[in-house]
């Protein structure tokens, strides 16, 4: 543990944000950090203001621990109007960075982390040191950066488990997912790379003989991520970590790829069964071979989705304003199979024993 973390925890008191600042321009790597990629994580932790420094003490062993072999978590976050004062408490700058959404006044790029939990216990605690909320936060849009590029099939499950999994339902239009590189994103919500850098320096978790084995590096090149624009809520951090895990394992066939296969064979079916098949004929990774045009076609389809996600909620919605018990009728609906796919794959990786390790 760094000394300056030690005598902070020591302290044991709230830090006093205007020191705190001048501390973080003395820090090295913090000067380049809109150039070169997200600023030092002791910057980060440098700069939280606290009342109770035992949080940051239990999270900062787990900032690098992936969560039975799920990958690391990146994160971004696209501040406008009020919320863009969390740039400026991070690092008192006015200076933009070359991508974000086109309606965001600054993007924060954040360390990327083990796993999901750590991940929202950091923006908890960005919460708690600037006084601004995050999660729900209409002026703010959450990144969440996978590592590994995931083919186009792939890329339009992961959306659909992102929007029908998520405890917020939504309606998007095209300009909501704009970016300053769209030639690039094309109003798309998945998206590739985001413009950012790949840490590699987290394990993966693959098979050899059946057995597993954990490496020390990803096996990816840099810059190679599927990224989710808009999310807005913890449970979709969990959600698309979860999911964008398997998915990456399935095309990669490591540990977790006969279980990811099987994810989307339970994706597929489900969607086939509500008749929305059809999402897969459209592109969810814009092409840029192609011409910006076709967003049409893909928020036609995504169209369809939303419309078929909010006339399932309208139908429960009558069924309680009637005083009828929802209960078994929520099965058959939807959202209600999206939530028990998740759980069950969840529950599967959660309780999930390796038989080996090296």
């Amino acid at each position: 543990m760094p000394r300056w973390q030690k005598d902070w925890l020591k302290r044991g008191r709230q830090a006093v944000v205007g020191k705190l600042l001048q501390k973080l321009q003395q820090l090295k790597g913090l000067s380049n950090f809109r150039k070169d990629g997200p600023i030092h994580i002791e910057a980060l932790l440098h700069s939280f203001t606290l009342e109770n420094p035992i949080t940051i003490e239990k999270l900062w062993p787990r900032l690098r621990t992936v969560q039975n072999g799920l990958l690391s978590v990146g994160l971004k976050l696209h501040c406008s109007n009020k919320s863009a004062e969390l740039a400026e408490y991070l690092f008192r700058a006015e200076s933009e960075r070359p991508f974000r959404l086109v309606r965001a006044e600054e993007c924060i790029v954040l360390p990327p982390m083990g796993n999901a939990d750590v991940a929202i216990a950091f923006l908890e605690l960005m919460e708690q040191g600037s006084g601004i909320p995050i999660f729900n936060n209409p002026d703010v849009q959450i990144q969440v950066c996978t590592p590994g590029r995931l083919p186009d099939r792939y890329a339009s499950l992961l959306g659909v488990a992102f929007y029908l999994g998520s405890d917020v339902l939504k309606r998007f239009a095209p300009e909501d997912n704009r970016t300053s590189q769209n030639n690039y994103t094309g109003d798309r919500f998945v998206i590739y790379d985001g413009h950012g850098f790949l840490d590699r320096g987290f394990p993966w978790w693959g098979i050899e003989g059946g057995a597993l084995r954990v490496h020390e590096q990803l096996p990816f090149l840099t810059n190679s991520r599927t990224d989710i624009l808009s999310c807005k809520t913890r449970l979709d951090i969990k959600n698309v970590n979860l999911v964008a895990s398997l998915l990456v394992h399935a095309n990669m066939m490591g540990y977790w790829g006969t279980v990811g296969l099987q994810f989307a064979s339970d994706m597929t079916d489900m969607l086939n069964r509500h008749h929305l098949g059809g999402i897969f004929a459209t592109e969810w990774i814009h092409n840029q071979s192609r011409s910006i045009s076709d967003n049409a076609e893909f928020y036609e389809r995504l169209t369809e989705l939303m419309d078929y996600a909010f006339d399932e909620v309208a139908r429960l919605n009558r069924i309680k304003e009637e005083g009828k018990n929802i209960g078994n009728l929520q099965e058959g609906g939807i959202l209600f199979e999206m939530q028990a796919i998740l759980n069950k794959y969840r529950k599967l990786i959660q309780n999930h024993q390796p038989e080996a390790e090296s």
